[in-house]
């Protein structure tokens, strides 16, 4: 067979066509020849086969053999014209548009409106939009038709602007749009979010009557889904008498586009009771919006719904619903999607492919997806750029490197998306130093960082606390241009104020113009960690009125930055507003709030938000667990902190350790060392934190030998150097045994610098044993290592007092007075209906003065008839007996007990929080009064915590 060849004679008339003078091939699907053929008659005899299929068939085949350029002639009724543009449409060759729009040119029916339409989609569709453009502005007369065609394709390619320029130019040659062109229109104002023109869009096809065509109404809510308009998108949708799929699928869409998935699933139930059935693209509207929103759960659900109807998954499903699984961890789930790929012979293309790699490494299986990769024939950069992340993330670090560098071998140059993933592996695995190294790496080799480059860099300098490099990632930033972008101005805002440097952070926060959430919330929690509460309500009150609601990470900074500075009524408070205004706490919520429960010692708020735990379904939560009882030791209720950890099915370090804590402040050393072992059977290595624990267990129950040996064994059996606060519990331990020299020869050959936690227990076991020399001595070290600390000269002071000797104590107490110093006054605390009482020494002024002063003496009596004799030594006045014995009785402890007494039902045990060390007298009267009232008093002091039952306290008269 001859070869196929058409050369061309140079069309004058069109510029672009002087431009291309040389030989087009046409590329055509050659066919045999069959009886069905038609012969276009030429002068010289040459011909063209024109083969056509039968019209029962459903394609056409056209075989074009032999033209000769010479004398060709194409039938004045342009039915070859658009036969050969068929071929073109059919085989999709520019080359062959090209020749065939010449041979229209040569013979004259450019003009003619059907031939030229057909020209100009076809361009369109070769991505040619430029050509398109010149056959539409040679066109004599457009009509409608025209128009249409020419903005569509504009369209396709994405050039909305020019799409809108026509519309003006229609409506300036006179031409109004019709229900056809008005789709069209609202498509590229929906792409440029141009709300405004789809308004006066709008108003059009209300005036003329299109809005009832269901094309127009569905590209009107197609608009206003795009640009955050739902609620006005669902009133044209409701408006629709006879809805198509599309008008379905467009409403579904825009729910999702503005987070309202509930509103979209409904809609899909909507759909099928109304008679439609939802095709594939119905089903990825929904599946892809749940995994979208983080309601991957749901996402999983509606994909087995979705097979249950008998509807097949196309690529697009499937990436949405491997997302959901990628982002619930949900390896099992994943599996299966793999095997339904495999099962239902999809094929696995790389777009699958990418997100099955994604998928099982975010799972943490990276052998699969390191099979999945190998298995792929062909790969991209994305599928590269997947299994590179999916290394990184996952700690390989040296497989990483090593496909990198493949990558490069393989012809394929790493990208940005690459280097981030590289960049943001280092980060999530704590080798910020690495991150840091590879984003200079990056500069080195001219590849331009972006947004999430600069987020994932600056994340891993707030990490190092390096403010020097954060600074330098700054001055880069600004070089780059992308101090305006939000994104890099939060990750900014949250390095200065991790690198300690606030005021920058506030500097930063103040350029960022388009302030969304995220900015906010990390200004919010700058301050809340800097201690400036104040600033971080004024600036979460500035929030509300910019426009911005408070999402849950708002309300979080806020609560955790009154709980972390010790302001817990205004945690709470923060808390319920919370709740009022609808915003559900999570589990950092009730990780944040239930510390401030735990400071005000507030047994009924901690259960209220249990039962809020529960309701919210995160008991599970290992860490909320934990705090939950941490919350439940310190404020007392042991029992129902030993029923919460025995219900944490996955335990962590965080909960063994505040089991063990917990037992150790209620005294209970058995316990404590027995969970230590139990949490080393279970495969778990201890902590600082665990032996933190261990010592100060130790210490309440004076086992000096356990407790030593339990300090050596940090270093030598599980590698871990003792710090301060290690070394503060045993001075302690020792000093409350009695063991004063051995404490001061451990201090004495410490490896560390002793601070004032160390030398303020000797000076306090001084007291305890009322040994003045080497208490003198103790506080001229601590003097001069915290000499604005009123605590130590007050324990000086009480340590002469107990000696007697008064001069000395007076001397003291003047010195503190020359440096302005005030004794913290000694006060208790006692909750009753939701009501905290606070009762200094003393106290003259309570509402119920006159009861609690008669219920004292009452007290008094009976406690001396049983026993009772005072211990006057703790009342460090030079008075007579009869007066100390009256000052003991003030005591704050004491005055908060009878107040309980006299404001509880018979029975209610009663929880007091005292601010010093219980003195020793208020500790045997508690013994007596827990016996007279039948009440079990739960105290906790300074130190530990104190139960009274029965004329008995836990801690066995040793604290």
């Amino acid at each position: 067979m001859v070869a196929m060849a058409v050369i061309l004679a140079r069309p004058a008339p069109l510029q672009y066509w002087e431009e291309h003078n040389h030989v087009l091939p046409l590329r055509s699907h050659l066919k045999p020849i069959n009886a069905n053929q038609t012969k276009l008659r030429h002068s010289n005899g040459v011909y063209a086969l024109l083969t056509t299929v039968l019209p029962k068939q459903s394609t056409t085949s056209i075989y074009l053999e032999r033209v000769d350029t010479n004398n060709i002639q194409v039938d004045s009724n342009t039915y070859n014209a658009h036969t050969l543009l068929q071929i073109c449409a059919q085989t999709k060759s520019l080359s062959g548009l090209r020749q065939t729009h010449a041979l229209i040119i040569k013979n004259g029916i450019e003009n003619i409106v059907s031939v030229a339409v057909k020209l100009l989609g076809l361009y369109c569709k070769c991505g040619r939009v430029a050509e398109s453009r010149l056959v539409f502005d040679r066109m004599p007369n457009r009509d409608l038709l025209s128009w249409t065609s020419m903005m569509g394709g504009c369209i396709s390619q994405g050039l909305f602007e020019e799409t809108i320029q026509l519309l003006y130019e229609m409506l300036s040659a006179g031409m109004e749009p019709d229900n056809f062109v008005c789709p069209s229109v609202l498509k590229a104002c929906a792409a440029l979010n141009d709300l405004q023109r789809g308004l006066e869009i709008h108003g059009y096809v209300m005036r003329n009557g299109f809005d009832s065509d269901v094309v127009v109404a569905n590209a009107l809510i197609d608009i206003y889904g795009k640009c955050g308009m739902f609620e006005d998108a669902r009133q044209v949708f409701d408006k629709i008498s006879q809805r198509d799929v599309i008008s379905w699928n467009t409403m579904i869409s825009c729910y999702m586009q503005n987070g309202h998935v509930d509103e979209a699933r409904g809609l899909l139930e909507q759909m099928q009771m109304a008679g439609i059935k939802p095709d594939v693209i119905s089903w990825n509207a929904t599946i892809g919006g749940c995994a979208q929103n983080s309601h991957d759960y749901e996402a999983l659900v509606l994909f087995w719904q979705m097979q249950l109807t008998g509807r097949r998954a196309n690529s697009g499903t499937i990436a949405s619903v491997l997302t959901a699984c990628s982002n619930l961890a949900a390896l099992k789930q994943g599996k299966q999607i793999h095997g339904y790929i495999i099962r239902s012979g999809i094929g696995l293309d790389v777009f699958m492919g990418s997100a099955l790699v994604d998928m099982y490494a975010k799972c943490y299986s990276v052998n699969d997806a390191r099979r999945v990769f190998h298995g792929m024939s062909e790969r991209n950069e994305v599928l590269w750029n997947a299994m590179i992340a999916g290394y990184a993330q996952n700690g390989h670090g040296e497989e990483a490197l090593h496909l990198f560098r493949q990558m490069q071998l393989d012809g394929l140059e790493p990208n940005v998306i690459t280097w981030n993933g590289m960049i943001a592996g280092c980060t999530q695995n704590g080798y910020d130093d690495a991150a840091v190294e590879l984003f200079c790496q990056m500069l080195l080799v001219g590849v331009n960082p972006d947004s999430f480059t600069f987020g994932s860099v600056l994340t891993s300098c707030a990490s190092l606390i390096s403010l020097e490099r954060g600074k330098e990632i700054h001055s880069c930033i600004i070089k780059i241009g992308f101090q305006s972008d939000v994104f890099v101005g939060s990750a900014l805002v949250d390095m200065y104020v991790k690198c300690g440097n606030v005021e920058d952070a506030y500097q930063v926060f103040r350029r960022i113009s388009q302030r969304n959430a995220i900015s906010w919330n990390a200004m919010i929690a700058g301050y809340g960690q800097s201690g400036e509460v104040d600033k971080a309500l004024r600036l979460f009150s500035q929030m509300e009125m910019a426009g911005v609601k408070p999402d849950i990470i708002s309300w979080n900074s806020l609560i955790s930055g009154y709980t972390q500075n010790g302001n817990s009524s205004e945690a709470l408070k923060v808390f319920h507003q919370m709740r009022q205004a609808g915003c559900k706490p999570n589990s950092f919520t009730f990780v944040s709030v239930l510390p401030a429960c735990t400071y005000l010692t507030d047994i009924e708020k901690g259960k209220e938000i249990h039962a809020g735990i529960i309701r919210s379904g995160t008991e599970s939560d290992v860490f909320v667990g934990s705090a939950l009882v941490d919350m439940y030791a310190k404020c007392g209720t042991l029992e129902d902190a030993e029923k919460v950890f025995g219900k944490i099915s996955e335990r962590n370090l965080v909960s063994w350790n505040a089991m063990i804590s917990g037992y150790a402040m209620h005294g209970n050393c058995q316990f404590s060392l027995s969970l230590f072992h139990e949490m080393q059977e279970a495969g778990l290595e201890p902590d600082h934190i665990t032996f933190t624990s261990i010592l100060s267990a130790c210490r309440h129950a004076g086992l000096v030998d356990e407790g030593l040996s339990y300090f050596h064994g940090m270093k030598q059996d599980y590698g871990l150097i003792p710090r301060v606060e290690h070394y503060a519990c045993i001075v302690d331990l020792l000093g409350r045994a009695g063991q004063l020299e051995e404490a001061r020869l451990f201090i004495d050959k410490m490896p560390l610098e002793p601070d004032a936690h160390v030398w303020g227990a000797l000076l306090g076991a001084c007291r305890l044993h009322c040994n003045v020399e080497l208490g003198e001595r103790v506080a001229e070290r601590i003097f001069i290592i915290e000499p604005q600390s009123a605590a130590n000269y007050v324990l000086l002071s009480n340590i002469y007092a107990a000696a007697g000797r008064w001069d000395d104590a007076a001397k003291v107490r003047k010195l503190m007075k020359d440096k302005g110093l005030r004794k913290v006054p000694g006060c208790s605390w006692i909750q009753i209906k939701n009501k905290l009482h606070a009762f200094f020494a003393r106290d003259k002024f309570h509402p119920q003065k006159k009861e609690i002063n008669e219920m004292i003496e009452k007290l008094f009596r009976q406690m001396k008839e049983a026993g009772y004799v005072p211990d006057t030594n703790f009342a460090l006045h030079e008075v007579a007996k009869e007066e100390k014995e009256h000052i003991l009785c003030g005591h704050s402890e004491r005055q908060a007990i009878v107040f309980g007494l006299l404001n509880t039902s018979p029975g209610t045990p009663l929880r007091i929080i005292k601010n010093l060390r219980v003195c020793g007298d208020c500790h045997s009267a508690m013994k007596y009064i827990s016996k007279i009232t039948e009440r079990e008093i739960v105290m906790r002091d300074a130190n530990r915590f104190h139960r009274f039952r029965d004329g008995l306290c836990s801690c066995g008269d040793y604290w």
